[in-house]
């Protein structure tokens, strides 16, 4: 089965930009002509630029975690429904994760709020998260008993 995760609009946090300011002028990335054209056009150095692409890569990893822990409780919950692909779209804005099944070649919609992991990860929580594989696990048998009743309907 294969399973696609993506990560859209992350935000960032104050620690993360307290992380950036604590990396050390010489580690910070090197910006391309365009970072340095942005920077100038909104009046801030290259250096606090720089340490912004840091921040955001902090978020982004953080977000990625999140959405590739959800992505591989959804692929074991799915594996034994007959489940062809998963993709999964973390959307940090919405706090959501966005999913679409694929089963016998039709696309399922399934969204989830972000808080069945982010918050059982924060806390190192782990009996919250297997509480969260078991309701990915509901979720996943039930639709896919949906599809399966609509697919008897329309064949009468």
């Amino acid at each position: 089965m294969e399973v696609n995760v993506d990560i859209i609009n992350i935000p960032g946090n104050t620690a993360d930009w307290k992380w950036a300011l604590q990396v050390p002028t010489r580690d910070l990335p090197r910006l391309t002509q365009e970072q340095k054209a942005t920077a100038k056009d909104f009046g801030i150095s290259e250096e606090e630029y720089a340490r912004s692409v840091i921040a955001r890569q902090y978020s982004e990893a953080r977000y990625r975690r999140y959405a590739e822990h959800f992505g591989d409780l959804l692929e074991k919950a799915a594996k034994s429904h007959g489940i062809e692909s998963v993709k999964v779209i973390y959307d940090g804005w919405e706090d959501k994760f966005h999913c679409r099944l694929k089963i016998n070649k039709t696309e399922l919609p399934l969204d989830f709020d972000a808080n069945i992991i982010t918050e059982p990860l924060d806390r190192g929580d782990k009996s919250a998260l297997l509480q969260a594989q078991r309701d990915l696990k509901r979720a996943v048998e039930w639709i896919s008993q949906e599809l399966s009743k609509k697919r008897k309907v329309s064949s009468r």
